[in-house]
């Protein structure tokens, strides 16, 4: 007769391991999130600016200036 392989208590001990072990997630505020996108978001067709967009690019504007390096 043949045991079900399918039955509580089949696992090998070293299954049972590997699947019990918690995943580890970065979590990241909402505030954090929006800063993100923020920074991404050039908000094209609007009046004014996005200040944290403008930042990010003034900072990689410098970097790229030859007249910098």
């Amino acid at each position: 007769m043949m045991s079900d392989p399918y039955a509580v208590g089949s696992f090998n001990p070293l299954m049972e391991h590997i699947m019990s072990k918690a995943t580890q997630k970065t979590t990241h505020t909402q505030q954090q999130l929006d800063h993100r996108n923020n920074q991404r978001n050039p908000n094209y067709g609007t009046t004014g600016t996005n200040p944290a967009n403008a930042k990010v690019n003034g900072n990689r504007g410098k970097q790229l200036n030859p007249n910098q390096k």
